[in-house]
């Protein structure tokens, strides 16, 4: 009673069972697979999504509203995400220009791409004060 298992979702309701429920899915993923070898972490093709039926405080799983609300969060890192890496490739090709006409050695142009890393603030940052340094040198 509380569960409905159809095309790997998972339907948990308030009830003893839940508990039941993911430790079952909990030691199928940790047992061995049917030729007696260990499954591989991480590429199991058995995957579950556990949604709640009921709102409470002992109700596992992620409710319609809660899961709307990361959806949508997640839209906007990934817009974030596309904005940095598209503002970084400008102002790597404006950096890439200014270098060769300024003739920046290579040692220094070879220690600020080393210094650069992911498409945190701190790289936008790197990459406008480089930007900067090169226009006064420019002027």
């Amino acid at each position: 009673e509380g569960e409905e298992e159809s095309e790997g979702y998972i339907e948990v309701g308030q009830n003893d069972d839940d508990v039941k429920i993911m430790n079952s899915l909990k030691s199928i993923d940790r047992s061995d697979g049917d030729d007696g070898r260990p499954r591989s972490r991480g590429k199991s093709t058995d995957s579950y999504t556990i949604t709640s039926v009921f709102e409470s405080s002992s109700c596992i799983g992620i409710g319609k509203d809660a899961l709307d609300r990361l959806t949508s969060r997640i839209a906007e890192l990934n817009g974030e995400k596309r904005r940095r890496r598209n503002k970084l490739g400008e102002m790597g090709a404006a950096i890439a220009s200014l270098w060769s006409m300024l003739r920046v050695p290579s040692a220094e142009q070879h220690a600020f791409t080393k210094s650069i890393r992911g498409l945190g603030m701190d790289t936008l940052d790197k990459g406008e004060r480089e930007l900067s340094r090169l226009h006064e040198l420019k002027a």
